[in-house]
């Protein structure tokens, strides 16, 4: 093959692989290059998308799940937040991912709060549901873990987690019934000492009353004295 030959060849090769990214528009570029799991490449292209398109949601959610994969949950978070406000057909999955990243970061108060967020701005968003419950544990919050996991299984019956669940809804469910039943002994200690400093307090307000009878007596005994000693006084 002569060399004319072969560079006709090279440039035909480059064309039938370039064009499916040079074809295309800086988001649909940065979109494929998302979906063939080529995020390094992703991210520089979904950034200048993003500046030539500041008020597209999608933009902002790949480059989340982009900051996300690569482990910058705090960068995943700011950059979804951003996003937040330009949110309409995408906004649930939006405030999701904002907590899925704020769960990697610990933050599971924050967290639980933004996965309300997603249920309210779609009651259909399933693994929002299962996400809430597992960081409801992380706060103490069994009951509605409990909840969570129920309603989770009610949505999704054939879920291969099934069975991990519901084994974990038992502990919990014993456990919220351990947590009410200490919740309702230390409101009967609370109320049996209220009524204990109650009596005490009755106690405490008779004696008094009692003392100030007195009083009143000794000083109507003594006024009875004065009153024999001015007589006393006369008779002299």
């Amino acid at each position: 093959m002569g060399k004319k030959r072969l560079l006709t060849v090279l440039f035909v090769s480059i064309a039938m692989t370039m064009p499916v990214y040079a074809q295309l528009s800086l988001l649909d570029q940065g979109e494929k290059l998302f979906l063939d799991n080529r995020m390094e490449e992703a991210l520089p292209v979904l950034r200048t998308a993003l500046l030539q398109d500041p008020m597209n949601e999608k933009i902002y959610l790949y480059l989340g799940t982009i900051y996300e994969q690569m482990g910058e949950f705090e960068e995943a978070v700011s950059v979804l937040q951003r996003g937040v406000q330009y949110a309409d057909r995408h906004k649930d999955y939006i405030l999701f991912n904002i907590a899925n990243n704020l769960f990697n970061q610990g933050k599971f108060i924050l967290a639980e709060d933004v996965y309300s967020r997603a249920v309210e701005a779609n009651p259909d968003l399933v693994d929002a549901y299962l996400n809430r419950a597992n960081t409801r544990i992380r706060t103490g919050a069994h009951r509605g873990a409990v909840d969570d996991y129920t309603l989770y299984l009610n949505l999704r019956p054939t879920t291969p987690q099934r069975e991990n669940i519901k084994k974990i809804v038992s502990l919990l469910t014993e456990k919220v019934e351990m947590e009410m039943a200490e919740i309702r002994e230390e409101e009967e200690k609370r109320k049996a000492e209220e009524a204990r400093q109650q009596s005490l307090l009755n106690e405490v307000l008779s004696s008094l009353q009692n003392a100030s009878e007195d009083t009143k007596n000794l000083s109507v005994e003594t006024e009875g004295i004065e009153e024999v000693k001015e007589d006393s006084d006369i008779v002299d």
